[in-house]
């Protein structure tokens, strides 16, 4: 799965400092009962707190045993 939606808020330049923050937005099962897919807003931020690059991501991962649907 891949990201989509990105968007370059900001640019960065030499010595700037970023790191990602991210939340989930959506849990549902996947089409097998043994998986379920997450699906992600990823916001990657400078030094000052500010989005450079923000998106959605959606993972494909295996659902624990009696795991519950949703988040």
């Amino acid at each position: 799965m891949a990201p989509r939606g990105r968007y370059w808020e900001d640019f960065t330049v030499g010595g700037d400092t970023v790191h990602t923050e991210m939340s989930v937005r959506e849990a549902r099962p996947a089409s097998g009962q043994d998986r379920g897919v997450v699906v992600f807003d990823v916001a990657v931020k400078n030094q000052r707190g500010e989005a450079v690059l923000t998106y959605e991501t959606s993972v494909l991962l295996r659902r624990r045993a009696g795991a519950s649907v949703g988040i």
